[in-house]
Order: structure tokens, then sequence, then C-alpha cells
């Protein structure tokens, strides 16, 4: 199916790479927003460890690349959604 073609192309060759930008190797916390229930030690431990471009990487990663993952994400759903209750 196309939107999840496009869904499966866009995490693997456009968010991984943008999220490239603000990693670090062997870092304990990857990205605030996958942490559950992550408090300020983890805050403080995510911020520390990376420069100033890193973090405004992670805020443009967030911003612009994930706000565009949940809606190209979503459009998926909903064709699959529409497809699974057409009628015949």
């Amino acid at each position: 199916m196309l939107a999840t073609s496009i869904f499966v192309g866009y995490l693997v060759f456009v968010l991984t790479g943008k999220g490239a930008a603000f990693a670090v190797a062997n870092s304990a916390v990857k990205s605030l927003g996958t942490s559950l229930g992550f408090g300020q030690a983890e805050i403080f431990a995510f911020l520390s460890e990376r420069s100033d471009q890193m973090i405004a990487a992670y805020i443009n990663f967030n911003q612009v690349w994930d706000t565009l993952f949940g809606l190209i994400y979503g459009v998926m759903y909903v064709v699959w959604v529409s497809l699974l209750f057409k009628s015949h």
C-alpha cells in the first residue's frame, strides 16, 4: 500500500537521519519523548551531554519532523481503517 510505503520511507530515510543530529553514543537517554516517567535527573543528563547545536537540532526535530511523523502515521491508519471497513 502506498500510505504504508510513504510512512516506512519517511521513518527510515528522513526521521532517523534527523535524529542523528542530536544522538550521543552510549547515552542513557536517547530522546526525552521516548522515555516513560523521566524526571529532572534524566532531563539534566540529556541536556548536559549535548552541545547547543544538538539541543537546537532536538528542538527542531520535535517541532517539525516529529509532527510530520504523527501526520503521516495518522493518514496511514485512516487509509487502512477505511479500506478495512470499505463496503464491497
